[in-house]
């Protein structure tokens, strides 16, 4: 199976110091699925790459204080956009949460991964 790009973009919040999300990062790649990566992380040496991360910690801070799920957030976060508008945000979580319905993932494994991205797949 395929990443459905005709239908869907995902992009990943990610922080450069966070294990899971350099292993979310691999299993995507072992999986041919594409991603954007939106790094988080402010502590970088050009000027122009901490602007962007900057924004994109916004981003991160908005969509977590906007979707409202009740989860604490913890990089990485899979974001799912669709050719509708439609945006879906995967958080990884470290809590004991039931991440049974592919809503958020608290063991960055691949099987977890793919779970969460199951309905993204064709």
């Amino acid at each position: 199976m395929k990443f459905n790009t005709a239908e869907y973009k995902l992009s990943i919040f990610t922080e450069d110091i966070c294990e899971d999300c350099q292993t979310l990062k691999e299993i995507l790649k072992e999986n041919n699925i594409p991603f954007t990566n939106l790094s988080i992380t402010t502590k970088v040496d050009s000027e122009k790459q901490k602007k962007i991360n900057a924004n994109n910690r916004w981003d991160f801070i908005d969509a977590e204080r906007d979707t409202n799920d009740g989860l604490n957030w913890f990089t990485p976060v899979m974001i799912i956009e669709s050719s509708d508008g439609n945006v879906l945000h995967i958080p990884s979580v470290q809590d004991e949460v039931n991440c049974d319905e592919g809503n958020c993932v608290n063991d960055m494994t691949s099987e977890n991964v793919l779970k969460a991205l199951t309905p993204y797949l064709n």
